[in-house]
Formats: C-alpha cells, structure tokens, sequence
C-alpha cells in the first residue's frame, strides 16, 4: 500500500485516482516515528481507509523528499499530513495517536479534501478552521493558527474526537511563536480536559506547558507543575489508557522533567527507574530488531542519567550487529560511549554512524564524531569533523536547511582553536 519516498508517483496516484495523500513524515532516528509505523498504522481498525487515500512515508532527511518537505515545513517528528495533489495541506497531526484518533484525522483530512474539491463544508464546521490553522502553522504564521485553532474548538461539539490533538496544536502554535505567558494560560485552562483524554496528545500537551512554563519566573508556574505531575501520575496508572510502550515512556520522561523543574530529584530518579525498566521489558519482548530500536535512544538516555550507562552497552551492539544498515544504533551507542567517559571506544561507532547517515542526520553525527574527538583532546581531528558538519550543512537543499544550525556549526568550528 505505501510508497516510499517518491512524492512524484503519490502526487501521480492522487491525480489518476482522486484521492487524498496521507503523508508519514517520518525518520529513522525518531522513536515515535517507529513506534506509530509498529503499532497504530498496522492496526486493523485502518483497513477501511486503505481504498480511500494513496499513502506515503516520506524519510524526511532523503534528498528526494526535500521537494515536499520545502512545502509542508514541519517542526515535529512524525507529522501526519493529508494532502492534494499540489501539497496543499487539508490536515496535520504532529505526534503520536491513538487509533481513534488517527481514524478522526483521516476522517477531517478527507471531509478537507472534498470540500476543496467542491463538496463544501459547512460555514460553522470546525474542520475548516483546524484547515486554516494546520496551514498557518505551516506557514509560520502562529498567531494566525492559534486564532484558528481556537474557533475551531470553539464551534465544536464537547465531545469532538480532535479536542486534544488540535489543543496540542494550539499550544504549540503559542509555544512557537515564544508568547509564553499565553501559553501558560492556555494549558491552566485546558489541562484537566487534555489531561483526560489519556492519549499521547495529552503528554505532548503537557510537553508543551513545561516549555513554556520554563521561561517564566519559577513562583508563577509551580502550581501548574504540581497539577500536571498529578495528571501524569493518574494517566500513567490507568491501564485502559490509549497509549504504546512508547507514549509511557515519554510520559515518563516528560514527568521527570517537571518534578527536577520543582527540584524533587528523589522522585525524578524514581520516575526514571521505572522508566529504564518498563523500557527494558519492551526490549527483551521486542519481535524484531527494528522494533528493538524504537526503544534504542530513550533507554539510553534514562540509563545514562540513572548513572547505569553500561546497562545497555551490550544490547546497543548487539543491535547495531542486527541491524548493519541501519545508522541509529551505532549513533546511540556512540553517545552511550561518550557518557561514559569511553571516547576512543566511541569514535569508531560514531564514524560508521556517520558514514550510514544521510541529510540533515548527517550533520548530527558529523557532529558526534567531532565531540568525541574534542573528548580525546584531538584539535585537528575536531576541526576536521566540524568543517564536516558546516559543509554538510551548507550542501543541503532548500526543503532541508537549517539557518540556525548551520550558524551554530559555523561558530563551532570558529571556536576550534
């Protein structure tokens, strides 16, 4: 059913056929990217959409795909899009869902694509407006999107099956646009409801909050810190709620962000731990090496800030053995490495990483590759790794440049003396 990365023969499917694309902008560096395509996108419960869409996965740091990626700029891995044609966006959902959500966004992002083909929407109908926002966003135009996002919510009915992914969209809309205390506002007032919908847009929710609340004096945010610990405390025990292995583990992560935020470190590395271990148990149950990797980088994370790195060394080169072409577990394991003070055992990883990687992801372990030679004391080797990067950079094409990293490659390589 999915084309891979060839946007041409999508848009050609579309054409010839009439239908909507649905796009999964995806990575393989993305662990919810990998989770969405292991979980809800081969649940059953979608076989009724198959005929209805053409459907395409877009890695988004292929060269091939950075056509349609300078039309659809996007901030979050994975977005969801349904398209025309011609790219213009009909919907968006950025991040992980559930499947009824995920029936919700094919559902709003056909009725879109109809109704741009002459089978018009109501003037009151919400999906016109979470339309207009999903393009505003798009476009950059924040203020834009918030506004429309909220008189999308606004028109719809309690009950809308969209109400906490579009809120999601909403707050990122405020988050992006760096109007803080408005995104604050937004998550006091919306919190209990996103919070009960014990999906992963209600994580990426509070994700948000966190962001925000960050950039605001401590005082003035702690009372919304406690209330989402508390939310994510109830969601997390509910075991009916809509969530993968991987949505928990981000719940958990993001849960530890807030307690350290509120400076209760005993309850974060209590947090952690129970991270570190349902992420184990995914592991060892894993049907697959790929599936295994969805698990790569957050079980590395937690393990290296529980001070138990070394807990994983093995498992990430077995992976990394299991999986030759793929560039992530040598990326993980490298950083591993790092953490652990190891830095000569790292850098032959981070270069096979680095020779395996492509695009943008390029760059990144480029840059691996140069902290670890700076770990080592090697200056010339650093500098030889950081004009990798900016080079990199530099030779991107449009869809997949990046101002602000290739300034922040450039005034590393400066800072190489």
């Amino acid at each position: 059913v999915w084309i891979h990365d060839e946007w041409a023969a999508a848009q050609a499917a579309s054409r010839a056929r009439g239908l909507p694309i649905v796009a999964d902008m995806w990575a393989p560096w993305c662990h919810t990217c990998l989770s969405m395509q292991s979980t809800v996108l081969r649940d059953p419960a979608l076989r009724p959409y198959v005929g209805r869409f053409v459907w395409l996965a877009a890695d988004t740091d292929r060269a091939e795909n950075a056509e349609l990626l300078a039309g659809i700029k996007m901030s979050m891995w994975p977005t969801f899009f349904v398209l025309d044609a011609d790219a213009r966006v009909q919907a968006s959902f950025a991040g992980a869902s559930s499947v009824a959500q995920f029936r919700a966004f094919l559902e709003d992002g056909e009725a879109a694509f109809l109704d741009s083909r002459g089978q018009a929407l109501a003037e009151d109908d919400p999906r016109r407006k979470v339309r207009e926002g999903a393009r505003a966003l798009q476009a950059g135009a924040y203020d834009e999107a918030d506004a429309a996002f909220a008189a999308a919510l606004a028109a719809a009915p309690p009950q809308w099956p969209r109400r906490a992914d579009v809120l999601v969209d909403q707050i990122r809309a405020r988050s992006r646009a760096e109007r803080w205390e408005a995104c604050v506002a937004l998550a006091e007032a919306e919190l209990d409801e996103v919070a009960g919908a014990r999906v992963a847009s209600s994580v990426d929710f509070m994700l948000y909050a966190e962001r925000c609340a960050s950039e605001l004096e401590a005082g003035r945010v702690e009372a919304l810190r406690r209330r989402m610990v508390a939310a994510f405390e109830a969601i997390v025990a509910d075991p009916e709620a809509a969530l993968s292995v991987d949505d928990r583990s981000d719940l958990l992560a993001n849960l530890r962000v807030v307690l350290l935020a509120l400076g209760e470190e005993a309850r974060a590395r209590e947090v952690a731990r129970r991270q570190l271990d349902l992420l184990s148990a995914a592991w060892k149950d894993a049907l697959s090496p790929r599936v295994a990797m969805t698990y790569a980088w957050p079980r590395a994370e937690v393990a290296v800030f529980l001070g138990e790195g070394e807990s994983v060394v093995a498992d990430l080169e077995a992976l990394a053995g299991a999986l030759p072409d793929e560039y992530d577990p040598p990326y993980r394991l490298a950083w591993t490495l790092l953490k652990l003070g190891r830095a000569d055992e790292a850098l032959p990883w981070a270069e096979r990483a680095a020779a395996a990687t492509y695009g943008p992801r390029k760059a990144r372990a480029q840059g691996m590759v140069a902290e670890i030679q700076a770990a080592r004391g090697d200056k010339a080797a650093e500098r030889e790794a950081r004009a990798a990067v900016v080079a990199t950079w530099r030779s991107l094409p449009l869809g997949q440049q990046d101002p602000k990293a290739l300034a922040s490659a450039e005034a590393a390589l400066a800072a190489v003396k």
